[in-house]
């Protein structure tokens, strides 16, 4: 009935997983498989970035 899908966890440091969630409202993904989940990701991250990135400038 129910599918574990504890293998498709992320482990990431607390810092950024806290930005992603309290910032950027991300606090899960809306796919599933690991290639579109890493895609996701991707993009996440690189919004991270992309805020840190113009506060520095």
């Amino acid at each position: 009935m129910f599918k574990n899908y504890t293998m498709n966890q992320l482990i990431l440091p607390l810092d950024i997983e806290m930005k992603l969630q309290v910032n950027l409202r991300f606090t899960r993904f809306s796919v599933r498989g690991k290639a579109k989940v890493a895609n996701e990701m991707g993009l996440a991250l690189m919004a991270v970035n992309l805020r840190k990135f113009t506060a520095n400038q």
